[in-house]
C-alpha cells in the first residue's frame, strides 16, 4: 500500500541570515576577519609609504647606499608579510564561512527534524534543490522559530556558567 508523502521544504539561505544563530555565527566571522583587514590594512599602508619614498628622488638621494639597500631589504620583508597576511586572511575567510554554514545547517537540520515530527511530514527539502514548491509548503519561518528557541536556551545555559 502506497500512502502519499508529505514534505515541506525550507529557504536554508534565509534561515542562515535570519536566524539568530545565523546572525550570531556571520558576526563572529566578521569580528574574526575585521581584525585581520585592519592588519593588513596596516601592511598596506606601510607599503604605500615605502614606495612614496622610493618615488621621491630627493630623499633616495639623500640616503647612502647601505641605508638604501636597507630600505629594498625593509621593502621586500613587509610585502612577503603582507602577502602572507592576505593569503591567511583567504584561509580564515573561507573556514569561518564553513563554520558559519555547517553550524546554521545543525540547527536547521535538529529544529526541521522537530517540525517534522510534530507536522507529521516525511521530507524537509532545501528550498535551493527544487524549482518550484507551493509556498504552502515553506517550513522556512517555522524553522527559523525554532532555532531561535535553541539559541535563546544554550545563550541562557551559556551566561549561567
Amino acid at each position: 500500500e502506497q500512502r502519499a508523502q508529505k514534505v515541506g521544504f525550507v529557504n536554508f539561505t534565509t534561515c542562515r541570515s535570519e536566524s539568530k544563530v545565523g546572525k550570531h555565527e556571520q558576526e563572529a566571522m566578521e569580528k574574526a576577519l575585521t581584525s585581520m583587514r585592519d592588519i593588513i590594512q596596516d601592511r598596506e599602508k606601510a607599503l604605500r609609504d615605502m614606495q612614496e619614498k622610493f618615488q621621491d628622488a630627493d630623499y633616495m638621494d639623500g640616503l647612502n647606499p647601505a641605508a638604501a639597500e636597507e630600505m629594498r631589504g625593509q621593502f621586500q620583508a613587509l610585502q612577503e608579510e603582507y602577502g602572507r597576511y592576505q593569503q591567511q586572511y583567504m584561509q580564515v575567510a573561507q573556514q569561518a564561512q564553513m563554520k558559519v554554514m555547517q553550524t546554521v545547517h545543525d540547527h536547521s537540520k535538529t529544529a526541521a527534524e522537530r517540525i517534522a515530527r510534530k507536522d507529521g511530514l516525511d521530507y524537509i527539502i532545501p528550498l535551493e534543490s527544487v524549482i518550484f514548491c507551493d509556498s504552502k509548503l515553506d517550513r522556512t519561518d517555522e524553522i527559523i522559530a525554532e532555532m531561535d528557541k535553541d539559541f535563546e536556551k544554550s545563550n541562557i545555559k551559556g551566561s549561567i556558567k
